[in-house]
């Protein structure tokens, strides 16, 4: 019983960790990075903004604003 409450235990810190923080992008090679920062530029340096029309940005899962 004990080696089970461990391996419960274990799973839920990796998976606290492994899906606690966004995962970062690897922007090479693509031609437009839009990561939702509360505009409409493009964060791969490539220039390629973008034009917001009528949308309401919100919190994202981690509570930032104007992020989603």
């Amino acid at each position: 019983m004990k080696k089970i409450l461990s391996c419960i235990s274990l799973f839920i810190l990796a998976s606290s960790l492994a899906w606690g923080k966004p995962a970062k992008v690897d922007t090479t090679g693509l031609t437009g990075y839009y990561p939702f920062s509360g505009n409409a530029e493009d964060a791969s340096s490539h220039g390629r903004n973008g034009t917001v029309n009528g949308a309401t940005l919100t919190a994202d899962r981690f509570g930032n604003p104007n992020s989603a």
